[in-house]
C-alpha cells in the first residue's frame, strides 16, 4: 500500500485525524516501532488519504456490519479475511485489518463519524463509495441471509455516504444477482444479468449497450484506483468487470437468438 508506513512525526493516525486517525493510531501506531519505516520528506497526498480511509472504514464497517445482528457468524469472518487475501496483505497489514475489524464489533464503535469520515475523503466520486458499501452487502450476505436488521443498518450506511433509498435498493439487487451469478449453485437467468447490468428485463439492445458500457467505465480498475480505492483492492475491481462481461454476452446472445428466431 503506498500509504503503509508513511508517518511524519507518529503514526497514521495522526496525518489522517479524525475518528478514522484514532482507529488506525490506536490499532497501528505500534507498527512503528517494529521496523516500519516511517517517510520525512512530504505528507499523504490526497489520493493516499481516500485509500487509507477507504481501508480503514472497510475492515471497521465490516466488523460492525457482523455483529449488527448480534452474532459474527463464521461466515462473516471468513468473507473479511477473503477480502484481506484478495487484498494479497502482508503480515502486519492483515493483523491491522483484523484489529480494525474487532474495533468494529464494539458497542463504542462510532459508525457515523467514520461514515461521514470517509464519504467527506471520497467527495463526489460515487464509485468508489459503491465498491465500499456492495462490499459491505456482501459481508452481510456472506452468512446466506440478510434480514432485518442487517437490511436497515446497510440502507442507513449508504444514506450517511450519500445513497437515497432507490439507489440503494439498485446497489442491493445488483449484489443480490451478482451473488446468484457468481455462486455456480443454480443456474444463471438473464433476469439476474439484466439487474447486474442495473436493468428490467426486456431493455432494447442499445440500452444493454449503454449500460454495459456504463458499468465497464465505472468499474475499471485504474480509474477507481486513481479515485482512491487501494491498488490492493484491483483485484475486485477486476473481478466486476469480468461479471458485467459474461452477463452483457448472454444477454446479447439471446438477443441475437430471439433475432435469428424472427428472421
Amino acid at each position: 500500500m503506498p500509504w503503509w508506513g508513511r508517518a511524519i512525526g507518529g503514526t497514521i493516525g495522526v496525518l489522517v485525524g479524525g475518528p478514522i486517525g484514532g482507529i488506525l493510531g490506536y490499532v497501528a501506531g505500534g507498527f512503528f516501532d517494529k521496523g516500519v519505516k516511517k517517510n520525512i520528506h512530504g505528507e499523504f497526498t490526497a489520493n493516499e488519504r481516500r485509500q487509507t480511509t477507504f481501508y480503514a472504514a472497510t475492515f471497521s464497517v465490516l466488523g460492525h456490519i457482523a455483529k449488527v445482528d448480534g452474532y459474527v457468524s463464521p461466515q462473516e469472518i471468513q468473507f473479511a479475511e477473503t477480502v484481506m487475501r484478495h487484498m494479497s496483505l502482508n503480515s502486519d497489514q492483515r493483523e491491522v485489518a483484523v484489529k480494525l475489524f474487532r474495533e468494529g464489533k464494539k458497542d463504542e464503535f462510532e459508525l457515523v463519524p467514520v461514515l461521514k469520515q470517509f464519504a467527506k475523503e471520497c467527495g463526489n466520486r460515487r464509485n468508489v463509495k459503491k465498491v465500499f458499501l456492495e462490499i459491505q452487502i456482501n459481508g452481510a450476505m456472506s452468512d446466506g441471509t440478510l434480514d432485518a436488521i442487517e437490511t436497515d443498518a446497510l440502507e442507513f450506511i449508504a444514506q450517511v455516504i450519500g445513497f437515497n433509498n432507490v439507489e440503494f435498493q439498485e446497489i442491493l439487487e445488483s449484489v443480490i444477482s451478482q451473488q446468484r451469478v457468481s455462486s455456480g449453485k443454480a443456474e444463471v437467468s438473464l433476469a439476474d444479468d439484466y439487474k447486474l447490468l442495473g436493468l428490467e428485463q426486456g431493455a432494447s439492445q442499445d440500452e444493454v449497450k449503454r449500460a454495459y458500457r456504463r458499468k465497464m467505465s465505472q468499474y475499471h480498475p485504474d480509474k477507481l484506483v486513481s479515485k482512491g480505492l487501494p491498488d490492493e483492492m484491483m483485484d475486485i475491481a477486476t473481478e466486476k468487470t469480468k461479471q458485467f462481461r459474461a452477463a452483457y454476452d448472454r444477454i446479447q446472445k439471446n438477443l441475437k437468438s430471439r433475432t435469428d428466431t424472427v428472421h
